[in-house]
């Protein structure tokens, strides 16, 4: 799913000028926790606790190419009016109308 969202990115970079772009990555944090137990203590603050994160870097290859055959689907999602009645179990479905009203008025 990363994959696509960088790419695609990276793809809009390119068409608006901004580009060209040769590298992608997904950046992200996970806690520390590899002996946490043992500075329990230490984390503690008087608002609660504190933890530290290391940052990842996982570099994705630049593919733009996979992107322009999932347009015309993202194109359907996009012109839907109305949820069908197989997403009205989806307890979202309520904001659906809205949130296509408010994403014409972006584009």
């Amino acid at each position: 799913m990363y994959e696509f969202q960088l790419n695609g990115n990276a793809l809009i970079a390119d068409r608006v000028g901004l580009g060209p772009v040769n590298q992608v990555a997904l950046v992200y944090t996970e806690p520390v926790t590899d002996g946490y137990a043992d500075l329990l203590d230490e984390a503690r603050t008087e608002d609660g606790f504190r933890m530290g994160f290391h940052a990842k870097v996982v570099p994705v290859d630049p593919d733009r190419s996979k992107i322009p055959p999932l347009l015309p689907k993202a194109r359907g999602i996009y012109d839907v009016s109305a949820p069908s009645s197989a997403a009205k179990g989806c307890e979202d479905w309520a904001n659906f109308d809205t949130l296509v009203k408010a994403s014409r008025t972006w584009c």
